[in-house]
């Protein structure tokens, strides 16, 4: 018994004699005061600024002793003069740690004092205690840990003891052991918050992150509608999910051409998938007009389509107008109604004149304009104005072929002596008399021929009239040789012919040449090139090359992008009637007013172009950075 009477006194007293050598090694700092001393004016003789150009508080620690670290908001260096350091804050700032080799970390709390934060341009004095003569005991090391963070989803700003430290994942963060405090923050997501109680080596967590928003999955009676968020646009056309959308209350509008916008009102829940579908109601009716071929469309002016088309036109009211060459236009106002589909049928009216066609001998076949009307003698009562080729042939004798004005409400007279045929068997350049003459009529017979999409006919009648020297017909052969009509589709060849009807004057065979540039199509691709030819043959009035022009400057094709430039050559096109140039010219002033580039925002109009009296051609080359297509 008195045996483990001295073990216990022994144990107690080296307990006890351990508590004293910790007491002595790391002893306790306090704060005797902290007072606001308004009537200091070192803040402001030598004030300190932020990062953000904030004015700073100034505390003066009166602590005797050198070397203390000061930790919290501290702004720039700590001056240390006469048991006096200067320590400058930023504005707002609540608390201050105080450390010093040898003894315990001081964390003073300004709310303690009566000082909820501190403020700009202000002097606070610190008076702590607790210095043993000045002197620092010997260090004693603190045992300390790792945080790692990580969290789902990543990115997360981590914030411990309310002090911003990084982003998950968060890796080399170390801190004595405690607890502490901790909060992640993301965009979308919930905060998330918890304790941290460091007492080993590691701490280590993954902390998965609420959504604050769910999705919406649109869609819409009819696809491809416009899709606002809170009046904003989201890019996205029904069908679609928008995705993150934040939790709360929102208003989905839906846009779409020719239909009445709608919106809507919905609640999102977190990680909810609401469902919303939105009914259009058109504005449109389904408006057919017919006519007969090759007549040309309008509504209120602008061109639809030829001999019949369909369209979707919003409510109200238009005048169609149909033309064609050689007839009266023919005008009617219609009237739409939402969802009241129409079809009307409106002609233009011929213009007439009258033909008497005689031969010796008699009974000769006549044909005009490729088409047979009879035997000679013969009046034709209805014959449509303009030009047309007259032809007369008879077994045994050599045919003959004349072209002949009509003109309205006249009557025009053809008389023809047929030739008996020699050994010699003769074209039709033999029939004819003047060269030019004869070079026309074979165009003219050629197209007639090509209407009728017999290629191979029109070709060699081009071919004839070509070897006469119509810069027409030669622009025409370059056409087919590039679509392959009647031959065999040569790009190389319809530069060739292109080339010789441009040297002889013909305008389109110019613009056809300039195109051929762009698309670097038969020639080496130059812009530079392309541009000198569209000059030309707008100096010849060829109202495609205006808009050509004005196309190579809209885009910068070879010339530095000047949309004044483009707008002068589009509006002279539009002013000649080239009615495709609107929606570029609109594009451009609204650009100009702006005073903004925005290159991808445009759709880009459909490239054509066309030949002397051969059929409007679509032809889709363009490149894919230019806003507007060559036409």
């Amino acid at each position: 018994m008195y045996k483990n009477d001295i073990i216990m006194k022994l144990y107690v007293t080296t307990i006890l004699s351990f508590l004293c050598i910790i007491g002595i090694h790391a002893q306790k700092l306090s704060v005797e005061s902290f007072v606001a001393k308004t009537n200091d004016i070192t803040a402001r003789t030598q004030p300190r600024q932020d990062i953000n150009g904030n004015d700073c508080a100034l505390v003066k620690v009166q602590l005797a002793a050198p070397n203390a670290v000061f930790e919290g908001n501290v702004i720039g260096d700590v001056t240390y003069n006469t048991s006096e350091y200067l320590v400058y804050m930023a504005q707002g700032s609540k608390r201050l740690t105080v450390k010093l080799e040898g003894y315990l970390p001081l964390e003073v709390n300004f709310l303690d004092y009566a000082i909820k934060s501190l403020e700009p341009k202000i002097v606070y004095q610190l008076t702590i205690s607790g210095v043993v003569n000045g002197k620092q005991p010997e260090p004693v090391r603190a045992k300390t840990g790792w945080i790692v963070l990580d969290s789902d989803p990543l990115g997360a700003s981590v914030y411990i003891n309310n002090e911003y430290v990084g982003t998950t994942p968060l890796n080399n963060y170390k801190q004595a052991y405690g607890k502490y405090s901790y909060r992640l923050e993301h965009p979308n997501y919930h905060s998330s918050s918890g304790t941290i109680d460091l007492n080993t080596n590691r701490f280590e967590d993954k902390i998965i992150m609420n959504p604050a928003f769910g999705s919406v999955n649109v869609k819409s009676n009819v696809e491809g509608a416009e899709v606002l968020l809170d009046g904003k646009d989201t890019g996205q056309k029904t069908p679609c999910v928008l995705a993150e959308v934040a939790s709360g209350r929102h208003v989905i509008a839906l846009r779409l051409n020719k239909y009445a916008p709608q919106q809507q009102e919905i609640t999102v829940n977190d990680g909810e998938n609401v469902q919303l579908n939105v009914s259009l109601d058109a504005r449109f009716a389904s408006i057919t007009i017919n006519s007969i071929e090759g007549a040309l469309i309008f509504s209120n002016g602008n061109f639809i389509g030829a001999s019949r088309c369909t369209e979707n036109m919003m409510e109200g009211y238009y005048d169609i107008v149909v033309r064609m060459d050689h007839h009266r236009s023919s005008s009617k106002q219609i009237q739409v109604i939402a969802g009241q589909s129409q079809e009307i049928t409106l002609n233009p009216i011929p213009i007439y004149g009258s033909l008497d066609i005689a031969s010796t001998p008699r009974n000769a076949i006549i044909v005009i304009d490729g088409k047979e009307y009879g035997r000679s003698p013969l009046t034709i009562d209805q014959l449509l104005e303009g030009e047309h080729v007259v032809s007369l042939s008879m077994e045994g004798y050599n045919g003959e072929k004349k072209i002949v004005t009509i003109r309205e409400n006249e009557n025009s007279v053809i008389d023809v002596a047929l030739n008996k045929k020699d050994n010699e068997i003769n074209n039709v350049r033999d029939t004819l008399g003047n060269t030019t003459e004869k070079a026309q009529a074979l165009f003219k017979e050629g197209n007639e021929y090509y209407k009728r999409r017999d290629y191979k006919e029109a070709i060699r009648l081009y071919r004839d009239a070509a070897d006469l020297g119509n810069a027409y017909a030669m622009n025409n052969i370059g056409t087919m040789y590039e679509h392959g009509e009647g031959v065999s589709k040569s790009h190389l060849e319809a530069v060739k012919w292109y080339k010789k009807a441009a040297e002889l004057g013909d305008s389109l065979a110019m613009n056809n040449l300039g195109i051929m540039y762009v698309h670097g199509v038969g020639v080496s691709h130059n812009y530079t090139e392309a541009l000198k030819w569209f000059k030309k043959a707008a100096e010849l009035g060829c109202v495609p090359a205006f808009y050509n022009i004005g196309v190579l400057y809209a885009n910068g094709n070879g010339v530095k992008r000047d949309i004044s430039e483009a707008l002068k050559w589009l509006k002279e096109a539009h002013r000649l009637g080239y009615k495709d140039s609107e929606r570029i010219i609109a594009d451009l002033e609204s650009e100009q007013r702006r005073n903004v580039l925005n290159r991808n925002r445009f759709s880009t109009p459909t490239l054509n172009r066309n030949s002397q009296s051969v059929p409007y051609y679509n032809r889709n080359r363009s490149s894919q950075n230019n806003r507007y297509r060559i036409r």
